[in-house]
């Protein structure tokens, strides 16, 4: 393939960022790529997982579990203020994110590279994968984390799940 041929192929790179050392890499990575290849833009997703702790469903006044929209809106007052719980475990989620967002995003400007950014709160893998999707990209570069092997095993990495069901070219940064 020639470089022209390439270049094109991978007009539009989507990062996934996290602030962790392999996130760095990838963010790295995918920089160096966008400064290299004409007209190529970049996109950072950054995704905050909302923490297993906090449970989507609340007790209802009648005693019965009642699903909670994650943008916090119960719909009804809560005695033991889960609903508020749950916004505020959200807005520290969504902080973090956009802290995220603002380090790639200067990162990438000191390196000449302007990037546009998707802030989304959820589980890690599939909503890489819908940012991924909607950002159009040609490729997404994603960092491998140094989770326990155990962990890998049971689990499965991001990484893994992201490379296995993505619909465009992935680069797995160490």
């Amino acid at each position: 393939m020639s470089a022209a041929a390439g270049a094109s192929r991978f007009a539009r790179i989507a990062v996934a960022y996290d602030d962790s050392a392999g996130a760095r890499a990838a963010l790295s990575r995918a920089v160096a790529l966008a400064g290299v290849l004409p007209k190529a833009r970049l996109t950072v997703i950054a995704i905050d997982e909302f923490p297993e702790h906090v449970t989507a469903f609340a007790p209802a006044a009648s005693g019965g579990p009642r699903r909670i929209d994650l943008s916090g809106q119960s719909g009804e007052e809560e005695a033991n203020g889960s609903a508020a719980g749950a916004a505020s475990t959200r807005s520290r989620a969504v902080q973090h994110a956009e802290d995220w967002i603002r380090t790639a995003t200067n990162f990438a400007r000191q390196h000449g590279v302007e990037i546009a950014s998707d802030l989304r709160v959820g589980h890690p893998a599939g909503q890489i994968l819908i940012a991924a999707r909607a950002a159009h990209a040609d490729l997404l570069v994603i960092g491998h984390s140094r989770h326990p092997e155990l962990h890998n095993r049971v689990l499965g990495s991001t990484a893994e799940h992201v490379a296995r069901h993505a619909f465009c070219s992935v680069l797995i940064a160490h």
